[in-house]
């Protein structure tokens, strides 16, 4: 799958895994643009590590975002409805 494609090659690039996931971790949390801008900038600021499959990586990290939001949005709602 993608994300285990995306997966090894972190691994082999960095040394610290675990650093590389709360760096991208601050860059969300700082980003205040918009989605298209903050994903933008989020491939300029990961190129180095992810290479070709940057785009990619970044996509699917917003989409489960906006998809965990949604989600928990709705469960909100539902709540205060009944």
């Amino acid at each position: 799958t993608p994300s285990q494609l995306i997966s090894c090659h972190l691994y082999r690039k960095m040394s610290d895994p675990v650093m590389l996931a709360d760096y991208i971790v601050v860059l969300i949390k700082n980003n205040t643009i918009n989605d298209i801008e903050a994903k933008a900038y989020c491939v300029e600021q990961l190129m180095d590590f992810l290479e070709d499959n940057t785009e990619l990586f970044v996509n699917g990290l917003y989409d489960a975002i906006n998809s965990k939001l949604t989600n928990y949005m709705c469960v909100y709602v539902c709540e205060r409805e009944t």
